[in-house]
Formats: structure tokens, sequence, C-alpha cells
């Protein structure tokens, strides 16, 4: 059960108790929402933890770490709707992750979405997507009630993260990074790595590509971005760009100016 467009991608997915595995951190150019059915855990996004339960949902903006650890030993059942930063409502705040724990009311919507993706096709069952996904995000999250606060990865970890996120313009490597935090390269990679479920550096080397696609939306040349992140050539700049948003910076250019 899915569907996918340019601005859509719909799926329901069950990772039976039998065949439970390690979900690797991951990040998306777009926005995710997750609906848990089924199953039990612990979800990090960046910096902060979330204990996960049957109808809970999450919202996670574009270019934020994501994953969810700790499964037990049940089945997990979730629904996860990625879609662009247009369809996002205005009274939804841009950047920000949210989560909730939620009710059959909105369990019911995503069945609703769930009937849609099997009886309709086509521009229809677009625009019944854009209009499910609109009613989920402002019944959930366009409410008075005060968005739960997750729980803190260990102080090490969130000291990388912020030196990494403020220094991106700058050259990055573990060594650096130890030193600026007066701790050992060995224990601060395992302790990042055994948190986030991905590496020290493969986690910055993400961060620094959207920064730099973050420049090029602002207007800066194609030149100007690959020097002030630090790429000694275009052509590794082009390459790592590519793999990460599966277009060219000058295409990213080109989007923008048609905008």
């Amino acid at each position: 059960m899915g569907y996918k467009s340019n601005t859509i991608s719909y799926s329901e997915d069950l990772t039976p108790a039998s065949e439970q595995k390690q979900f690797f951190s991951h990040v998306h150019t777009t926005y995710e929402m997750l609906f848990i059915y089924h199953g039990r855990g612990d979800f990090l996004i960046e910096d902060a933890e979330y204990p996960c339960k049957p109808n809970t949902l999450f919202l996670i903006p574009p270019g934020k770490y994501h994953v969810i650890r700790n499964i037990g030993g049940a089945d997990y059942k979730r629904c996860v709707v990625n879609f662009s930063t247009r369809l996002l409502p205005r009274p939804i705040e841009r950047g920000k992750s949210y989560y909730r724990v939620t009710d059959d009311r909105v369990r019911s919507l995503f069945y609703k979405l769930a009937f849609y993706s099997q009886t309709y096709t086509g521009e229809a069952l677009q625009a019944l997507l854009e209009a499910g996904i609109t009613e989920i995000l402002v019944s959930s999250f366009f409410e008075n009630e005060e968005n739960a606060e997750g729980k803190k990865v260990p102080a090490l970890v969130k000291n990388a993260i912020d030196y990494i996120n403020a220094h991106l313009e700058e050259p990055l490597s573990v060594p650096k990074i130890a030193d600026a935090l007066f701790i050992s390269e060995t224990h601060l990679s395992h302790l990042f790595s055994d948190t986030m479920n991905t590496g020290l550096m493969h986690y910055a080397a993400i961060k620094k590509m959207y920064a730099a696609r973050e420049r090029l939306r602002e207007g800066a040349s194609v030149g100007e971005v690959c020097e002030r992140f630090g790429y000694r050539s275009y052509p590794t700049f082009l390459r790592n760009y590519r793999t990460h948003f599966g277009i060219n910076p000058s295409e990213e250019k080109e989007r923008r100016s048609k905008g």
C-alpha cells in the first residue's frame, strides 16, 4: 500500500517482531509525518528522545536526523507520509519538530488515508492525500496544547551537535571536534554513533550539505557556496549534492529563479 508523486510519498509499513532489526538514523529533504499504529520504543529527533507507543504522531522537518530505537518484542506498524514544505499548513511553525500522543480520532484519519490509497489513483488520490495531510496536521498540532519536550541525549553528544551546527562553514574532523570538547576521539566517536545511530562525520557532512542548499536558495552562487563550506573541488561538492538531493546545485538555482 503506497503512493509517490513529486510532492507526496505515502506508505504503511510493518516490521514483524520476528524480523526486527536495527534502524539507522536518517534524514529527508521533505517533511515527514510518522504515525505509530503498533509498537513501542524510543524515537530520536536530533538531540531529543521521545517515547513511542500506539497513536503517537511525529512531525519531522527537513534536514533533521531521526531514528527509532529500543523497540520491544512486538510488531512495529507505522504510517509514513513525506511531503513538500509547500504543503505545510500556515498555522504550523516551519522548521520545528512536533510530538503528540493522539487518540482514536486521529487514528481514524490515517485509516482514511489508507482507504484513499486503496480506492483512488492519479490526480484524485493526490488531491485527497493533500486534504488528508492538512486535516491531520491542523487538528493535531494547531492547538493551544504545549508541544512535549523530549528527553535530551547525553550532554557530550548534544555539545558535539551544537559545535557542528555552529561551525558548518569550517573544516570539520573528529580530532578537531574532540579537541574543542576536551574529550578523546575514540570516546566521542563511540558515544555519538551509539546515541545517534550514525557516525559523527556522516552527521557533519549531511548538515553541511543542508546548510549549503539554504545558501543557494538565498541567492549565493554555486562557486561561492562550494568555497564557503570548505570543498576543495567543485566535482566533490557536485557529487555530494547530487547524492543527497538528487539534483545538481545549478538545478537548485534554476528552481529558485523560476519559483
